[in-house]
């Protein structure tokens, strides 16, 4: 608002503080008004995001339960010494349970070529004086690397490895030092699997030291030893060998991924357990569980009396509709028609726990009634189904939790002009005020300048006495 601070300067009067206080009269009570529609709109819609956000985490841990996967999980333990791994494997929700002895026969390797004994005294010789191109080949994969004229040794084996199309040959050099050096050239290929040897060949004779086909036929000067040659991977499952180009075997046991890092000792297979995860669903019973309880909770915390969302019906019927779910009774047949056969209870104010006094506790039901409790929760009316349609509803872009935000958002807009609206009468009042007292000002200064006239023309008259 306005702040002018001349006013009484004519009339002597204490004119501001008259203005101010008659201002803070009329802005005082209505701007606390605002304020306190303000705060609880605030307050009602801090509120409402944490019912929301219990509800989005609810949300999240019902659509698990509600996934007919989570109840055909696997887990997979296999009895390796400590420190030592022999192999891992990972199990999908197809995988056959059981008990299996694993062997790891050998792994997979790529292959190996080396330069022939006396085919380069020194990393500098050249290798080509002309150039041209070298051809690389492994399985499927191949690139082809252009070959600078006059280019040495060291030149081609830098050339190979930062050659952006290198698919997995990796160049080195061996200096064998001594009376009669040597500089030999050694390509690794990483693709493995047998009959995936590397080969090289060249675009003329000038190669045939450095490719393992001589340009007019036969053998090059590169060798790959039998050691050396690229290999398979082999596993037995039970007796049964199965065999892969790379240490990971994809389907050795139905819808199941082993990789093997170290071999076995032969005779000594490693045991390994495929389950149900029995651990990994009780986990997930518990966090419905939990997450149930935080929406209620949250619900009878802020509707109760000083609550944010006291009093709010579309807030309490969240609360009043999932109760009523907890009731549902399965349609399929077998041990578990509701929730509380499976050893859970809820107490007055809504809130479930688990109860290890009950008839049939959640560890009894999960080792006697495991499938009834998957059924239990995924059915076409099963609790999470149920559950998850009721959850999805309420969080949806037109549900009850978005009508309410966006209902209080729009008050709280309403709130915020009136607020704009009111600054601005405040500052008309107080120009209107100004504008007036100002006046009263002027007359009253003319007034006491019209009486000093007076008195001055008084006192100059003969015999005028003051007193």
């Amino acid at each position: 608002m306005a702040s002018v601070t001349s006013a009484g300067v004519g009339s002597g009067l204490d004119l501001e503080a008259i203005i101010k206080a008659t201002v803070s009269a009329e802005d005082t009570p209505k701007k606390a008004v605002i304020t306190q529609r303000k705060s609880a709109l605030e307050v009602n819609l801090s509120g409402l995001s944490v019912v929301k956000g219990a509800m989005s985490a609810f949300q999240t841990a019902i659509e698990t339960l509600s996934k007919p996967t989570t109840f055909n999980a696997r887990t997979v333990n296999i009895s390796q010494p400590s420190g030592t791994t022999y192999f891992t494997a990972e199990a999908s929700n197809l995988t056959a349970a059981g008990k299996f002895n694993i062997d790891v026969v050998s792994l997979a390797k790529g292959s190996r070529a080396v330069s022939a004994d006396a085919a380069f005294t020194s990393s500098s010789d050249v290798v080509s004086a002309t150039g041209g191109n070298l051809t690389f080949a492994a399985g499927t994969k191949n690139f082809t690397l252009a070959v600078d004229p006059g280019a040495t040794l060291t030149q081609l084996r830098d050339a190979i490895n930062s050659s952006s199309t290198n698919f997995g040959v990796s160049a080195t050099i061996i200096n064998t030092g001594g009376t009669s050096p040597q500089s030999r050239l050694v390509l690794t290929s990483n693709v493995s699997g047998e009959g995936n040897d590397l080969t090289i060949t060249g675009s003329s004779a000038e190669f045939d030291k450095v490719a393992t086909s001589a340009f007019g036929g036969g053998a090059g000067g590169m060798q790959i030893a039998l050691a050396d040659k690229a290999s398979s991977a082999k596993i037995k499952v039970d007796g049964i060998e199965s065999v892969s180009d790379s240490n990971i075997f994809t389907n050795a046991i139905q819808d199941m991924s082993i990789t093997v890092s170290k071999e076995t000792t032969v005779g000594t297979p490693i045991v390994m357990n495929v389950e149900t995860d029995k651990a990994g669903v009780k986990k997930s019973i518990e966090s419905f569980i939990k997450a149930y309880n935080d929406v209620v909770g949250v619900i009878n915390e802020q509707t109760a009396v000083g609550g944010a969302l006291q009093g709010d019906t579309s807030i309490r019927t969240i609360k009043n509709t999932f109760i009523r779910s907890l009731s549902i009774e399965s349609n399929s047949s077998g041990n578990i028609k509701t929730l509380f056969d499976m050893g859970l209870k809820m107490d007055k104010n809504g809130l479930l726990s688990l109860d290890s006094s009950a008839v049939n506790t959640l560890d009894e039901a999960m080792t006697n009634s495991f499938a009834d409790i998957g059924n239990f929760f995924t059915s076409s009316t099963g609790l999470a189904t149920v559950f998850k349609s009721t959850a999805d509803t309420y969080l949806a872009t037109d549900g009850v939790i978005k009508r309410t935000t966006d209902s209080l958002n729009e008050r709280l807009r309403a709130v915020e002009k009136d607020s704009l609206d009111h600054t601005y009468r405040m500052e008309q009042f107080e120009k209107r005020l100004r504008e007036q007292y100002t006046a009263l000002d002027v007359t009253i200064a003319k007034m006491r300048s019209t009486g000093d006239y007076v008195t001055a023309q008084l006192a100059a008259l003969p015999g005028f006495s003051k007193s």
